[in-house]
């Protein structure tokens, strides 16, 4: 399943997905920062926890 607009698969407690903002320069170079999250009863969660900014992801 890819989250993205226009989906139409419900999202259900249990389901797992990944997050991965990245940025790039073409031709050069690129960073892509992932984090899992899965569902549950009461909505998103997240494995880790959020970056503060692409400058300081751990």
């Amino acid at each position: 399943m890819t989250l993205v607009h226009g989906e139409t698969i419900p999202l259900a407690s249990g389901m797992c997905f990944s997050e991965e903002p990245g940025r790039f320069l073409p031709g050069k170079f690129g960073v892509r920062l992932k984090d899992g999250l899965h569902m549950s009863g009461t909505g998103p969660r997240r494995f880790s926890e959020t970056p503060r900014s692409i400058d300081a992801p751990v």
